[in-house]
């Protein structure tokens, strides 16, 4: 049975997908400036530091922990707004407000006519509600940014393969590849989506002539090429004479590691010192569709059915590139050592689509009376994700304020010629405050040494409890031990699960 058809105006249905996120985003943005933890501090200060001061000397972007591409748009939005954390945040608004359109036209091309409308429409607004995303389009990172850019790049090859025109074929060709290049160089995750997205355009090239074949396959190629040359120059010069510069932004995969057992574990020794989690890998990614901040247990019982409905309905080529991105992303993330739940967004789209196909085929298949007792489940899942997507920003927003007044007090607790040496909160104390920062990741025995036995008074602040059980064998867990042995730590002010500690002598 084929499901009624109804039409939506496109310009409205754009706005009520993006308006959720655009709404809590600039209401967010008002009480919050996107900072937290580590890494967007170390993307906001490469954006308005090195990387403006290379473009301004008309230089490549220089060496930097991961790919340059969020950076780059941060420092382009900086012209509007200034140096300003604003500028990483509207970057990441903007991505997350186009996804779930993205995510609706793409479900509209992908999916079999049969599940039209509701299941493209239900992709969009499962993608338009997701907590996660909600929180990450508010903070200075590339999640979404490169997000974005993938879903839009596989949207344009899932239309020309519909396409029996040469010319769009091309065009959308040409476009595909320049937004999943500029994924990559944003995040080198997204060259996993890349793989079966390349065996759906090996099977988009072999539908061509040959003549448009070999100008599809050339127009990618220069395009892929020009748009990943800031992270391609470097490994090429290192590799033809300055080996120094090989490294440049592949920080991130050179700590990563990736085995199968790794889905059944769920303890690791990894550069990020012992992690231990609930449950194993496998297990996590698994069960996060139905986590309360993804799409919750009631949307993600249709999952199942969706992913068989896709196979049953759909040519291989779509099952590939949907069912493809999906399950390529899982498979990295349950061999890998680390349990994220932001890295779940990376397979958000597709396991919207997968999802929202489910329910529309359960309800093309059960008679007309029985299709309420299918939209109840789902309209309370959509109202499920409305108050985790408001919660998890919302508790989000408070920990980045409970951890400033943290940096704060202690400004105020110690000697303005104190030095202070921290962990987790280096960043946040260095930014915000005037205080005397020292990383404790990177000091060594001597540099610690050198810094107790000055003049002036040393402080430690941080979580004395993880860093012994996490951090031994490597340099955080090793300098307190050292100092501890060295010198006397008194505890001086408790924060909850930091303490601010005075190194005195022994």
């Amino acid at each position: 049975m084929r499901i009624r058809r109804w039409r939506i105006p496109g310009i409205v249905l754009a706005i009520g997908l993006a308006a959720p996120i655009l709404v809590h985003g600039l209401l967010a943005i008002r009480q919050f400036d996107g900072l937290y933890g580590q890494d967007p501090f170390a993307y906001f200060g490469y954006a308005v530091g090195p990387l403006r001061e290379s473009v301004l000397a008309g230089r490549l972007p220089p060496p930097f922990f991961w790919p340059p591409g969020y950076p780059i748009a941060v420092l382009g939005v900086t012209a509007a707004v200034g140096t300003l954390p604003l500028a990483g945040q509207i970057v990441s608004l903007a991505s997350a407000a186009t996804l779930p359109i993205l995510t609706y036209i793409l479900a509209r091309s992908a999916l079999p006519s049969r599940f039209h409308p509701p299941a493209p429409l239900l992709a969009g607004l499962m993608v338009a509600l997701n907590p996660q995303l909600w929180q990450s389009s508010i903070v200075v990172m590339s999640d979404t940014l490169a997000l974005a850019a993938a879903t839009a790049g596989i949207l344009c090859f899932s239309m020309a393969f519909s396409q029996v025109n040469a010319r769009r074929t091309l065009i959308l060709v040409g476009l595909g590849t320049g937004w999943m290049a500029l994924a990559v160089l944003t995040r080198w995750a997204y060259l996993l989506p890349a793989v079966p997205t390349g065996l759906f355009i090996v099977i988009l090239i072999s539908r061509q002539s040959r003549r448009t074949g070999v100008i599809m396959a050339a127009l990618g190629l220069i395009i892929g090429l020009v748009v990943l040359w800031p992270v391609l120059s470097p490994q090429l010069s290192g590799l033809l004479k300055d080996r120094t510069t090989s490294g440049a932004f592949i920080g991130d995969i050179t700590v990563y590691s990736w085995e199968p057992a790794n889905a059944l574990r769920r303890q690791f020794f990894t550069a990020d010192g012992l992690l231990s989690y609930r449950l194993p890998n496998g297990l996590y990614y698994s069960l996060a569709p139905a986590h309360n901040y993804f799409f919750t247990p009631l949307l993600a019982i249709f999952l199942l059915p969706g992913a068989y409905s896709l196979f049953r309905y759909r040519s291989l080529q779509y099952t590939l590139l949907i069912g493809g991105w999906a399950g390529i992303i899982f498979l990295f993330h349950a061999g890998a050592p680390w349990q994220n739940f932001r890295f779940t967004l990376a397979y958000l789209p597709p396991i919207a689509i997968i999802t929202s196909a489910g329910i529309a085929w359960v309800l093309a298949e059960v008679p007309h009376r029985w299709r309420t007792l299918v939209w109840m489940p789902v309209g309370l899942g959509l109202l499920w994700m409305v108050f985790g997507a408001i919660n998890l920003p919302q508790s989000f927003i408070e920990r980045k304020k409970q951890n400033l007044a943290i940096v704060e007090s202690v400004e105020e607790a110690v000697p303005s010629d104190a030095e202070v040496i921290a962990f987790n909160l280096t960043l946040m104390a260095d930014f915000y405050t005037g205080l005397k920062v020292h990383e404790l990741y990177y000091l060594d025995q001597a540099e610690i040494s050198g810094l107790v036995s000055g003049a002036g008074k040393v402080y430690l602040l941080l979580n004395r409890e993880n860093i012994l059980a996490q951090w031994q064998g490597r340099p955080p867990g090793d300098n307190l031990l050292w100092l501890e042995s060295n010198r006397s730590v008194v505890e001086v002010q408790n924060f909850g699960e930091y303490g601010l500690f005075e190194v005195q002598e022994p």
